[in-house]
């Protein structure tokens, strides 16, 4: 699926127009490509289908956050000098969702996970609640 010399791109479109990547996204009126989001990023909280990246996002300007599906609630890690604008936030976030507030569970970590390229590491959250993937 990706190419890795001039070879590679020499050969054409062996994918046929489409590339399984996981991500989300669409094409507007100026064929611009805009990516918002991974198919595996959302959560299914009392019947309610939530986009983990989209409440994320909603978080993110108080700090730093990441959002993981808990399996019966949305879990949002935050370092504790958000926590009281971060539980409101949530809070927030749920009453506009029409979910119950137990639908989201709020979690201090001193600091977020992250790779090697700076982005949080989604899979260390999850494996820490003993669930595989992300």
């Amino acid at each position: 699926g990706y190419a890795a010399s001039a070879d590679d791109l020499a050969r054409g479109d062996e994918q046929l127009g489409v590339l399984q990547t996981g991500d989300l996204g669409y094409v507007d009126d100026d064929g611009c490509l805009f990516i918002v989001g991974r198919r595996k990023r959302f959560s299914k909280i009392y019947g309610l289908r939530v986009s983990l990246d989209d409440v994320e996002a909603q978080l993110h300007a108080v700090g730093p956050v990441a959002v993981v599906d808990g399996g019966d609630s949305i879990i949002v890690y935050y370092t504790p000098s958000s926590a009281d604008v971060i539980r409101q936030r949530v809070a927030e976030i749920a009453t506009r969702l029409r979910s119950p507030a137990a639908g989201f569970e709020s979690r201090a970590m001193a600091t977020l996970p992250l790779l090697p390229n700076g982005k949080i590491d989604y899979r260390q959250l999850t494996a820490s609640l003993g669930r595989v993937g992300q």
